[in-house]
């Protein structure tokens, strides 16, 4: 092969060279659009080193040796340059096998058809050999598939270029830089190609085209190596940054804002501003006052900022150049409304609870107390008559006191049993229906020798028809425990009264004394553990479970029970079961 180098081949041949040695630090980086650009680039480089040797050969078969091999690098540029436009705004998802394989389709028959060229001329008509130049030229007709490849080539370069420009468009600031180096030179090979077509080209056959794309590639190349070009590209924004849930806010180092999220940007919308790129942060936060100054410091604390019941965390981070320098700053918001009413819930939860476990524990200390005693007193009465010395006046004066006891006792257990009984999980409710009447008077009939103690009436008004459906002893147990309570509270010769009335759809039912009444504050926790119980008229004895009781019965019925009481003047419970 006889050489002849000229100063298009040699200025070829070396950016050629310099361009390849770029393609392969490209290439050893990972990534998809990194990795394709490399390729686009070694195509390039190709293209490029062997249309040098065509320009500094001296005959005909030199040249068409260069030519297929160009066609290595030159059937393919189309094919790295539009994935690698796809792959760089992000837009993988577009290309699968079949795709791939569309795409190489036509480089991959342009490469067969040159190689071949000489059996059946599709894609060089005519080739010759021109030697009106300073130095000999390859000069060709047109064939066919020459036409057919040229615009797939350009096509391509224009829907490359026109993805760029689109996506250009829609990008924040942070991306300029990206966009437009890209932008930019992949024009060159146009305004170039322009040339050639209406014929500003050297002795009106050199084309200069593969030096636009030399020059392209060296300028995107040089601005990945410099500037890490690819190092941070648009996808990372659209699927990382535009998808959290949290606001971003970047402002460069004088607190301008250059970008923001869709999350920051429905922030400021209902904060009534809009994004504005390079404008203060300050004026995005006027009505913020307690953050703006915050927010242009130079501290990496977090800080807490409330807005119309929206509560967010904002961290801020500094951004750094290579020497340590501040570049700009990040600001992420976090939502954290859920998080803080949850925290405050928990805490106003633990402290009821701890509050409720301290009254329970009070409670079952003087329920253990209260047990106690009438045993203790049980067991020494019966020891002291075991061994005979009681006469038996002093055991009856005694045996009257302790049945006192007892009997106390007695309803404490069964007090204790059923709210036992309603603590349990699945407890259920037996509901039938079954005439008040026989059940008050058994009630009434049980509490009669503490009513007769005191001399006290019980007055019962309620129908003696009426029929209630309900559970039968949790029912029963309510009256037993309000009436012994009125009981309790009620002065010597007092007289109680059990009332009743229909009310739309509800049994109203009220117990109502004369005794001591109720202090207004503690009326207020009388169904709670807050309030334990007091000693009666005649100093009885009781825990204040048996209100409480009441109050989950009533309750699990879908009832309700309040009090209402004068002190000093008498009390009135009152409560209502929903008709069935």
């Amino acid at each position: 092969m006889e050489l002849e180098w000229n100063i298009f081949a040699s200025s070829l041949a070396l950016t050629g060279i310099f361009n390849a040695f770029i393609a392969i630090i490209v290439l050893q980086k990972t990534g998809g659009a990194t990795k394709w650009f490399g390729a686009l680039m070694l195509s390039v480089s190709i293209w490029a080193c062997t249309y040098a040797i065509e320009l500094a050969s001296l005959n005909l078969p030199s040249m068409l040796w260069c030519i297929k091999v160009e066609y290595i690098g030159i059937a393919f540029i189309p094919a790295c340059w539009i994935i690698f436009v796809i792959k760089f705004i992000g837009n993988d998802h577009w290309l699968n096998a079949k795709k791939y394989i569309l795409i190489f389709c036509q480089p991959i028959i342009t490469l067969i058809l040159v190689w071949t060229n000489a059996m059946h001329h599709l894609h060089y008509a005519e080739v010759g050999f021109n030697t009106e130049g300073p130095f000999p030229l390859l000069a060709f007709k047109p064939g066919i598939w020459y036409h057919i490849h040229t615009v797939f080539f350009y096509s391509m370069l224009a829907i490359g270029n026109y993805l760029l420009l689109r996506a250009y468009s829609k990008e924040n600031n942070l991306y300029n830089t990206q966009y437009k180096v890209i932008v930019a030179a992949s024009f060159i090979p146009w305004i170039t190609n322009m040339m050639y077509l209406i014929g500003w080209r050297p002795y009106e056959i050199i084309d200069l085209t593969p030096y636009a794309f030399i020059f392209t590639a060296i300028i995107i190349g040089l601005g990945f190596i410099r500037y890490n070009l690819f190092m941070l590209l648009p996808i990372a924004r659209e699927r990382i940054v535009e998808t959290m849930v949290d606001g971003i806010l970047i402002t460069d180092k004088h607190f301008l804002v250059i970008d923001i999220n869709s999350s920051m940007r429905t922030i400021l919308f209902n904060m009534g501003k809009a994004f504005k790129p390079g404008s203060p942060i300050e004026e995005l936060f006027q009505s913020a006052p307690e953050i703006k100054q915050w927010l242009t410091s130079n501290s990496n604390l977090n800080i807490e900022f409330t807005y119309h019941n929206t509560i967010f965390e904002i961290h801020k981070n500094h951004l750094k150049n290579p020497d340590q320098s501040t570049k700009g700053y990040t600001y992420i918001f976090k939502d954290i409304t859920v998080i803080k009413h949850a925290t405050e819930q928990l805490r106003n939860q633990a402290s009821q609870l701890k509050a409720l476990n301290e009254q329970k524990d009070k409670l079952f200390s003087i329920i253990a107390h209260d047990l106690r005693s009438p045993l203790a007193g049980l067991v020494s009465l019966l020891t002291l008559n075991r061994n005979q010395k009681l006469d038996p006046e002093k055991f009856n004066k005694f045996i009257d006191m302790l049945s006192k006891d007892v009997m106390y006792t007695s309803s404490l257990l069964d007090n204790l049993l059923q709210w036992a009984g309603s603590q349990l999980k699945g407890t259920n409710l037996f509901i039938e229906p079954f005439l008040l009447k026989p059940l008050l008077l058994g009630e009434l009939s049980h509490l009669g020798q503490l009513a007769n103690l005191k001399n006290i009436s019980i007055k019962d008004t309620t129908p003696d028809s009426l029929v209630i459906e309900a559970d039968k002893e949790m029912l029963r147990v309510v009256f037993r425990n309000i009436i012994s309570n009125a009981i309790k509270f009620s002065y010597e010769g007092g007289e109680i009264i059990i009332g009743y009335t229909k009310q739309d759809s509800w049994h109203i039912f009220t117990i109502t004394d004369f005794g001591v009444g109720i202090e207004s504050e503690k009326a207020a926790q009388l169904f709670s553990y807050k309030t334990l119980s007091t000693r009666g008229t005649s100093n009885e004895k009781g825990t204040g479970i048996g209100l409480l009781l009441c109050y989950e019965l009533i309750t699990q019925h879908g009832g309700k029970i309040e009090v209402k009481s004068s002190y000093g003047k008498g009390t009135t419970f009152e409560f209502a079961l929903p008709i069935k």
